[in-house]
């Protein structure tokens, strides 16, 4: 199962600004991307659940990173390095589909 590379090395973009964010606003404004990118990325993409189940994960570790979810009496750079290391994984998945039209037979 192929996951673009722009989507991987965005996500990627959005946990290295997390563990550098300072400033509430800069938190905020991470925490929204990230949710809204992952949302709108699964839902318009399917995968199998161990992949769905990664990229979950790694929006947790970054909303955890930036103080938005329970970081389990881990410091928040623990969470950053964690969702950078499932992010290198997931790289491992990805491929760049130089702007390919994929077809879906049955589906409109």
């Amino acid at each position: 199962m192929k996951i673009p590379n722009q989507f991987t090395k965005q996500l990627k973009n959005l946990c290295l600004l997390a563990r550098d964010a300072e400033s509430d606003y800069e938190k905020a404004a991470i925490f929204s991307a990230t949710e809204l990118f992952v949302t709108n990325f699964l839902d318009r993409n399917i995968y199998n659940e161990a992949v769905n189940n990664r990229i979950q994960g790694i929006k947790f570790h970054i909303h955890a990173a930036l103080g938005y979810e329970s970081a389990n009496g881990y410091h928040l750079h623990s969470h950053a390095n964690w969702a950078l290391s499932e992010i290198d994984e997931l790289l491992s998945y990805s491929c760049d589909y130089n702007d390919q039209v994929i077809v879906i037979h049955g589906m409109r």
